[in-house]
């Protein structure tokens, strides 16, 4: 079973972070184009839904302000769902272009224009 971290951790350009250093609030950020989309302590996750709001809301999970959850480790979803929220929260930072790319998938160089 994969833990929180190596989901986010497998998905493309994903930074490791520490938010909140030296408070009660302190835990590792996972961020992609410098934005965190998942937030885990040592009793909790936090990452942000957009589509799966419903979903979340059917298992009660509290949903706040913009879409965000907390999760308590002891009572994760299960796992392809779990997956599955954290690469929604990635992919509501990282755009839709990356949500779906592979992390080793190079990037295409660009497209030169017609001159007008």
């Amino acid at each position: 079973m994969s833990n929180p971290a190596s989901i986010a951790l497998a998905l493309g350009d994903v930074e490791q972070g520490l938010s909140c250093a030296g408070t009660a609030l302190e835990c590792r950020s996972f961020l992609v184009k410098k934005q965190a989309f998942l937030f885990l302590s040592e009793e909790h996750l936090r990452l942000k839904l957009g589509r799966s709001v419903a979903q979340a809301k059917k298992r009660g999970v509290a949903v706040g302000a913009a879409g965000w959850i907390k999760l308590d480790l002891d009572d994760l979803p299960p796992q392809p769902m779990l997956k599955a929220w954290i690469a929604e929260s990635y992919a509501l930072f990282a755009g839709k272009d990356r949500a779906k790319a592979p992390a080793s998938k190079p990037k295409a160089a660009p497209k030169r224009g017609s001159k007008r």
